[in-house]
């Protein structure tokens, strides 16, 4: 280009952002607040489950916080046998169970005349070959003696494991029933001592190995990855699962509980993000990022380390060209609609934090219709509907009137709200929702636990996997951020772009999108500011986004100033909101100076206060195509 892109964002005043996070309550509106909220309480309900205690029951305890907003005790209840977990199940006096895998379930139910089912499989447990009195498999003697379960499914998948080491030979080696009877190839005479499970780690020293379940591996504190001689590989058929008496696989809260177990996603993207060094990296492995046609998790974490800052014009350069192969040269412009402002939450950093004393509102039917009106009249035809996060103050019912009146102004409905549950979600797709948005804040766990100190919000999983649920209630799309400024903004990029990596690998067919904001100053709070994000480094994460996920859209708010999103859109962005107001109720005095009524406080401040009419005209100046919906309803 004739023109260095960066050039476009020299020269910039520093911006500060805060992304939307929810509202607060002063303190009489705190107390209606719990008042309501303890009047419209649902009835607990309870859920059983029996565990062996690790990892199963330490598995389980990850979704105790998760089923508990919504409604569902659950009690976990450990066993440390392979026998009660299922009698009791099948005689009623728990209503699931997870500690086994389906061969051994199979062969329970056989030999025991039991009615259970799997109703869900969530994760593999590899077995290993653990020494006792011999330290390695070389130096095992002629006539050792190794220990098995007694069980019949997990004592011949030791036998196929010992067969994998080259031990011994088994006539069948797909036979999961084997026994020691089905073994032809014994070349040192092994011996086998079968017994029960449980014991096995403790038997350890009076025998030269022990084949042991992970979980009791675990529990007797031994690593299945470095104590282990041998392991299972990962394509293991032994996969463990959530069981139910037959007739319990629709149960509300077993499906809520299966819903909460499967987020593999959280896995990948924290064991991604943790594992993080960023000044690893150098400037040979940004210029071969740069240089690779297709960009990789490796290469994105090298162009978001700080060996990248010298090379953002080839960054800019790069991101430019995605972008105008995949979006060309249009501009998608959308506003929001704030319709409340009270909040359960204490976050430190949110303008309607509960603690923060502002003027709440709620806009009824009649103001929100009002409102759309005169957005509506502005020629705008996406909305994006926000609330604070208080599901008593604004319930899942009031949100869905909203979608219902906004369908009838608006081509494209989207909602920033606190999470809700999948059928939640579903309802309020029903109702006019196309997409929602969910600011994780930080997917540092530490950090986020310090930020969020009173609320439903302080239950980081539940949070995170709100994409999830909203894509299986059948939202069209879902969008995602980290708000960069709290904690460290390079760990956190990388994780919401791998948020969006690997959700869209299980949906390939929704659409998918990131925003990028920063911490702006609050009401009573000015002194609020964006740790080590500025604009350069901002650019730098945009970039790389756009290099990264090339079809993925990308959005800036007014929380930047104009010049800065009148460049970057050029290079990286495609999307803006315009008409921008973060208060409750004052669309009418900001859009046509008239004296508002009533008005709740804003919730940050922006830097970009065009009108939608200015951003369409100074988007095409920049010989860009603004685009107020592309969407066809049939």
């Amino acid at each position: 280009m004739k023109k260095k892109l960066l050039a476009l964002l020299l020269g910039l005043t520093l911006c500060l952002s805060l992304a939307a996070c929810g509202g607060s309550t002063d303190d009489t509106a705190a107390d209606d607040t719990a008042d309501t909220a303890g009047d419209d309480a649902a009835e607990t309900v309870t859920l059983t489950v029996a565990a062996s205690p690790t990892p199963h029951a330490v598995i389980l305890e990850q979704c105790v916080p998760i089923l508990a907003e919504q409604g569902i005790d659950l009690v976990i209840n450990e066993y440390s046998d392979y026998v009660v977990p299922n009698t009791a199940v099948e005689d009623g006096d728990e209503d699931a169970n997870y500690f086994q895998h389906i061969p051994y379930l199979e062969e329970f139910n056989e030999t025991r005349g039991t009615h259970l089912v799997d109703v869900a499989s969530v994760h593999i447990e590899p077995m290993g070959v653990y020494a006792g009195k011999t330290a390695s498999l070389e130096e095992l003697a002629d006539g050792a003696v190794i220990a098995i379960t007694n069980d019949a499914t997990n004592e011949g998948r030791a036998l196929l494991l010992l067969e994998a080491q080259g031990l011994i030979t088994l006539d069948d080696s797909s036979n999961l029933s084997a026994t020691p009877n089905n073994i032809v190839d014994n070349p040192k005479n092994l011996q086998f001592e079968e017994i029960e499970a449980q014991t096995l780690p403790s038997s350890r020293p009076d025998l030269d190995l022990a084949v042991i379940n992970s979980n009791y591996a675990l529990g007797a504190g031994l690593n299945p990855t470095t104590d282990a001689l041998a392991i299972e590989s990962s394509d293991s058929p032994y996969v463990n699962v959530l069981v139910v008496k037959e007739g319990n696989e629709d149960n509300e809260a077993v499906q809520a509980l299966v819903e909460a177990l499967h987020s593999d996603v959280m896995e990948k993207v924290l064991s991604q993000m943790d594992s993080y060094d960023y000044a690893q990296y150098t400037a040979r492995d940004v210029r071969a990022a740069l240089e690779h046609e297709t960009c990789t998790i490796e290469d994105f974490k090298a162009l978001l380390s700080p060996a990248a800052e010298p090379f953002l014009e080839e960054m800019a350069q790069r991101a430019c060209l995605e972008t105008k192969k995949h979006f060309g040269n249009t501009v998608y412009l959308f506003t929001p609609l704030y319709i409340a402002n009270y909040c359960e939450n204490y976050c430190v950093y949110c303008g309607f934090n509960c603690y923060n004393h502002i003027h709440r509102m709620k806009l009824s039917m009649e103001q929100i219709e009002h409102e759309m009106e005169i957005i509506a009249q502005s020629g705008m035809e996406e909305i994006l509907l926000l609330t604070g996060e208080s599901r008593s103050m604004s319930s899942v019912e009031y949100i869905g009137q909203a979608c219902k009146l906004a369908r009838k102004y608006f081509r494209m409905v989207g909602l920033e709200i606190y999470p809700v549950n999948t059928d939640e979600y579903r309802y309020l797709h029903e109702c006019g929702a196309d997409y929602v948005t969910v600011f994780q804040e930080t997917y540092d766990r530490d950090k986020y636990e310090t930020l969020h100190l009173m609320g439903h919000k302080r239950v980081w999983p539940y949070r995170f996997d709100a994409q999830e649920r909203a894509l299986r209630g059948g939202m069209r799309g879902v969008a995602f951020s980290a708000l960069l400024g709290l904690a460290d903004f390079r760990k956190d990029a990388l994780a919401s772009a791998l948020h969006v990596y690997y959700l869209q690998r299980k949906y390939p067919a929704a659409e998918m999108s990131l925003s990028c904001p920063r911490l702006r100053p609050i009401i009573n709070n000015d002194k609020i500011n964006p740790l080590d994000v500025g604009e350069r480094q901002l650019c730098q994460v945009l970039c790389a986004y756009r290099i990264f996920l090339p079809f993925v859209g990308i959005t800036v708010s007014s929380r930047e100033d104009a010049a800065f999103r009148n460049g970057i859109v050029r290079i990286a962005a495609t999307k803006v909101s315009a008409g921008v107001s973060t208060g409750i109720g004052d669309h009418e005095s900001k859009y046509q100076g008239k004296e508002a009524e009533d008005a709740g406080d804003e919730q940050f401040e922006i830097s970009d206060s065009r009108s939608l009419s200015q951003m369409y005209q100074d988007m095409a100046a920049e010989g860009l195509q603004p685009v107020l919906n592309d969407y066809l309803y049939v």
